[in-house]
């Protein structure tokens, strides 16, 4: 397996307003657009052999701003979409709280025991995840692949990573828009270098 470069999208309008994306879309803000800027001045110098996308608009504008070497090969992929929301795409948490309070509360306090009324369930995205590394094994080992993905893809990705139940899904790191994620494998087993690390970005 290649050297994994793992970022989220940069912040959005939608993440400010405290509004599940999913599948849905918001534009970058400005911090957004000025994180991804930086993010990509830091990676300049990394030769990077492929980029791995999501099809999602915050993550393909998060691309165009980091302004990466026009050579890199691109493929965009359907697996790393963000987890599907269902009805709660586009309303605020507070909304969310009060108009389906058990589920709520299951989502961010109790993951492994979140049943989705609509929508990917955790174990649906961590299918997808599983899918997508696969495609990576056809990569040489000595290769740099950078991926461009999603908050709670990368929070599911990195329990995957560390052998970790659902249950610590949110423990910290938090993942924050632009962070940047360094996994390398040996001998078969990942090991992850840098966690959801910001020193790229300026005080903001």
């Amino acid at each position: 397996m290649p050297t994994l470069y793992i970022t989220r999208h940069g912040e959005t309008e939608w993440n400010l307003e405290k509004r599940m994306q999913g599948w849905e879309d918001s534009p970058l803000t400005e911090k957004g657009r000025r994180n991804a800027q930086d993010l990509g001045h830091r990676l300049r110098d990394i030769p990077l052999d492929h980029l791995y996308v999501s099809p999602i608009g915050r993550v393909r504008e998060t691309v165009r701003m980091m302004n990466l070497d026009p050579s890199i090969p691109v493929t965009v992929d359907e697996r790393l979409r963000e987890m599907h929301m269902g009805t709660w795409e586009g309303r605020t948490t507070s909304e969310i709280e009060v108009a389906h309070p058990l589920a709520h509360a299951a989502f961010w306090q109790t993951p492994h025991e979140y049943i989705p009324e609509s929508g990917e369930s955790f174990d649906e995205v961590r299918e997808r995840i599983l899918s997508f590394l696969e495609r990576l094994a056809d990569h040489e080992e000595d290769e740099n692949i950078l991926i461009v993905t999603h908050g709670i893809f990368l929070n599911i990705l990195l329990t995957h990573f560390q052998q970790k139940p659902f249950a610590t899904l949110w423990d910290p790191p938090f993942i924050h828009g632009t962070s940047l994620t360094i996994v390398e494998y040996k001998n078969g087993e990942a090991l992850i270098q840098l966690e959801a690390d910001m020193s790229h970005v300026l005080a903001d």
